[in-house]
């Protein structure tokens, strides 16, 4: 047996003895003690999947961005940046991954069935939350006289924002190992499936800093407990 045949080994004999009855402390040290091994000896997560557990079918969905439902090709449709920067933040933090579709109003959410599920209701409510706020807010700070320039793209990307940041926290503090697999799972199916081109960021004018921080506020404050789907 290799070198790496024995970490692989051992490491699957972690993630075994990781489950079961133990403290939150005790399995944060294997998963932590788990996740060392992988990256000091470069072993990637799909190595070391246990043999007698079962591989999630990994699937896709789409999902019509902007306002309705219903999925639009061509005759200038798109997906709104509001909605597609959100579908990230609430894709990864689900285990799954958006594709945006050129041409359409369409994002591809690819993962297992139930996590998919989760992100196209959470991404409904978070992104129907998101805009009714900012309608509000941008009144509110009209009454008071201030300047709405941009309001509403800039307070949706503080919200964005702040929610990416809650998600990346919640994502740092679970059970690490799970979550690298899922990861790998989907990231194997798109690479497998489709080609993907990174969007360049463009070069952002003046920021309207009331209606960022605005946003931000409202990120850091909307729920994000999947009890809420569904909900306004």
């Amino acid at each position: 047996m290799s070198n790496t045949e024995r970490i692989i080994d051992k490491i699957k004999k972690l993630i075994k003895h990781q489950g079961g009855n133990r403290t939150q402390e005790e399995a944060a040290a294997f998963a932590e003690k788990i996740q060392q091994l992988c990256i000091d000896h470069k072993i990637a997560a799909e190595q070391v999947r246990v043999d007698d557990e079962p591989e999630e079918k990994i699937g896709e969905e789409r999902v019509a961005a902007g306002a309705g439902r219903t999925l639009r090709y061509g005759d200038g449709a798109r997906v709104p940046r509001e909605d597609s920067s959100l579908m990230l933040a609430v894709a990864k933090a689900h285990f799954c991954e958006a594709i945006l579709i050129p041409r359409t109003n369409t994002i591809l959410v690819v993962g297992a069935e139930e996590d998919r599920a989760v992100v196209v209701e959470m991404f409904r409510f978070l992104v129907s939350t998101m805009k009714r706020l900012g309608r509000i807010e941008e009144e509110k700070t009209r009454r008071a006289r201030r300047s709405v320039r941009k309001f509403k793209p800039y307070f949706y990307q503080g919200f964005t924002s702040a929610v990416h940041r809650r998600y990346r926290d919640m994502r740092e503090t679970s059970e690490c190992t799970a979550l690298v697999r899922a990861d790998a799972l989907v990231k194997r199916y798109v690479e497998s499936n489709y080609e993907t081109v990174k969007v360049k960021s463009r070069k952002q004018p003046r920021i309207n800093k009331n209606a960022y921080f605005a946003g931000v506020v409202a990120g850091r404050n909307v729920s994000l407990g999947t009890n809420v789907i569904g909900g306004e």
